[in-house]
């Protein structure tokens, strides 16, 4: 990016509407009219609108400071290149001061990865680090921002690169201990051409480092899953597999077009009730008086968008469920108007059959299940690797408990999307795809070993976990009595010495897991071995609380445990920016430089720049006006009533 420019045009005068003269006089006349209000609100308004500003902007408390500013006051104007230092300057010392927090981190870091389609020429490329600190709190932060260009075709190298870019520059390339990330697009070629080895912490963790995105997981499932529904445009091989179903089942025709028919059904009443005047207010009748919820805007287009989420759908077939009685009300009402006007009605159908609303019901929840776990898996405060396997194994067993329907398309589609979850996490068949996964699971002190057994695991893999644990905890044992011996640190080292002579006099007395531990375990595996022996915590067990109140009598587990349970199992984790960040980015291509754009993100993700709308967008003019009352009646703050 030129050092002169914050857009991408260069030429200031571009941006700039009105000519220096009639700035000059616009100028002169606001100095003649001195204090003239009205003058002043009117370059105000004008302000506000020329630049698409709302009117909340007001109120911000930045716009008032900025206002109490004698412009006139300064010798030179102010340019594009004044304000990209400032906002250099600014980006340089929140970089630093986050390369400082890092570097303060002991532990291995995890990290998440995931893009966002602005709409325009521009896609968000988010790099986001994730790991417990020394109180066992979980940090996350953004450390890369990469703005990428629609029109090119990027390649998993390129992509590949700017992870490690970015590693390099935080100074934590080889401290990695996972990463989830999307799995399609680039990230699909990022995934199969793994990073270089030294960029992850273990041995042979190149590989087993990578856990999919749980929320791209799931997500692939309901698209797999409505792909046997109609509710989405079907490709060839679909097609083809209707025609065998339906050779298979002869009596499955009827079936079939009642399925077809009901995705236009339910989007022309929605676009009826959205033009339609009359019908709009007899259904708000018949709401308000049988049902006092409101009818809510459903979205006229929302089933032929070939860019709809798989989500979105699964909310509009529910809320058109729960519309149940006032839509069949509707379409009686419908039926007897047209019967009395001898015209056809504009709904094209007289009734929803009970088994259509059946069929809808069940749609509807097959979808909820399969969302559910999308919808958890975006609490980054708390761990969330470890609840992988729990949270796919019930999730199958939900689809396997809709088996039972007869409707052999929605029995296809059950079928194919378990499928597809389980290509991503095959709970039971890929100990080197699975092992990061494992062991975030059996960290767990409300899982441990035991879940696997629950889950009825075959023996033979719960040894290959537990022998992959103690391999993990003698490399994490090996580091940590290496920090001891230099550190020289006695005291901590003679507590945890106490404590685990206490703890292996009774660990070793049960004799339950002996087949599953080896007769030669060194004698340092015995604080693994106490922790495994151990008794299960309960479900409601504070997983922080339990490792913070154990990090001297688990030192080794307790390390392992900041690492693992750091590892997210989504990556969805800066959306919160993205739609901040699209409106940087202009349709028509006058939008910021992305090296602006990337600053920018990073800033307002670290708090350097806040949000001032919180408190206004959502509130009614009439709201506002009344908060007007209340406050002084002066823009520039004097000293003694900014103290107050």
């Amino acid at each position: 990016m030129s050092s002169s420019a914050l857009t991408k045009e260069s030429d200031s005068t571009s941006l700039v509407n009105i000519p220096s003269s009639n700035i000059s006089s616009i100028n002169k006349r606001m100095h003649e009219a001195g204090s003239d209000k009205s003058e002043y609100i009117k370059v105000l308004v004008q302000f506000l609108i020329a630049n698409n500003l709302p009117f909340y902007t007001i109120s911000s408390p930045r716009f008032k400071i900025l206002t109490a500013y004698p412009m006139d006051h300064f010798q030179a104007p102010i340019t594009f290149t004044d304000l990209r230092l400032e906002i250099d300057s600014l980006y340089t010392k929140e970089i630093d001061s986050l390369k400082q927090q890092l570097e303060s981190n002991n532990g291995k870091f995890a990290l998440s990865i995931d893009e966002y389609n602005a709409g325009t020429d521009y896609s968000f490329f988010v790099i986001t680090v994730h790991y417990y600190n020394h109180d066992f709190k979980l940090e996350n932060h953004i450390i890369g921002f990469e703005v990428l260009e629609n029109k090119l075709l990027y390649k998993g190298e390129h992509i590949r690169g700017i992870v490690q870019k970015v590693l390099q520059e935080f100074s934590i390339a080889g401290r990695i201990i996972g990463m989830a990330r999307a799995n399609s697009g680039p990230f699909q070629t990022l995934l199969n051409s793994s990073l270089d080895q030294k960029y992850f912490t273990l041995r042979g963790l190149d590989k087993t480092g990578k856990i999919p995105c749980m929320r791209h997981v799931f997500d692939e499932a309901m698209g797999v899953f409505l792909d046997y529904t109609f509710f989405k445009k079907q490709k060839k091989n679909i097609l083809e597999c209707f025609k065998d179903i339906e050779e298979k089942n002869p009596e499955s025709s009827a079936l079939s077009l009642s399925m077809r028919s009901l995705p236009t059904t339910i989007r022309n009443i929605i676009k009826q009730l959205c033009t339609d005047r009359s019908l709009n207010i007899q259904f708000q009748r018949i709401a308000h008086w049988d049902n006092p919820r409101e009818l809510t805007d459903l979205g006229a287009e929302i089933l032929e968008d070939k860019d709809i989420s798989y989500s979105s759908i699964y909310k509009i077939i529910d809320q058109f469920i729960d519309f149940e009685r006032e839509i069949n009300q509707l379409l009686n009402y419908a039926k007897k108007a047209s019967e009395t006007t001898k015209e056809q009605s504009n709904l094209e159908v007289d009734e929803i059959t009970f088994a259509e609303w059946s069929y809808l019901t069940k749609v509807r929840d097959i979808l909820k299940a399969l969302r559910n776990p999308i919808v958890k898996a975006q609490a980054f405060t708390r761990p969330t690797a470890n609840l992988i396997i729990p949270t796919v194994h019930r999730t199958l067993k939900k689809l396997e408990g809709f088996m039972g329907n007869k409707n052999p398309y929605l029995a296809m589609g059950l079928t194919e999307a378990s499928k597809k979850i389980l290509e991503y996490y095959p709970l039971q068949d890929d100990m080197d795809k699975m092992r990061n996964i494992y062991l975030a699971t059996a960290l767990d002190p409300r899982f441990k070993l035991e879940l696997f057994k629950d889950l009825k695991f075959p023996e033979s893999v719960i040894e290959e976990i537990q022998t992959s644990f103690f391999d993990v905890y003698q490399e994490y044992e090996r580091i940590y009595e290496y920090e001891m011996e230099n550190r020289q640190m006695e005291k901590r080292n003679a507590q945890a010495r106490k404590y685990k002579q206490e703890i292996s006099s009774w660990a070793l007395e049960d004799g339950v897991y002996s087949k599953y531990f080896s007769s030669d375990a060194r004698r340092s595996t015995h604080e693994a071995k106490a922790y495994l022996l151990g008794k299960r915590e309960p479900g409601d067990t504070n997983v922080h609380v339990f490792y913070k109140m154990r990090e001297f009598v688990y030192p080794v587990i307790y390390r392992m445990a900041k690492d693992y349970l750091a590892i997210p199992a989504s990556s969805k984790s800066a959306e919160r920016l993205f739609s901040d960040v699209k409106n940087m980015v202009s349709v028509n291509g006058n939008g910021l430089h992305p090296d602006l754009i990337e600053k920018l993100a990073i800033l307002k993700a670290r708090g350097v720049i806040t949000d001032e709308r919180g408190d206004f967008k959502n509130k009614s003019t009439e709201e506002m006006e009344k908060e007007d009352k209340k406050r002084p009646k002066y823009v520039i703050i004097s000293d003694e009533d900014e103290k107050k």
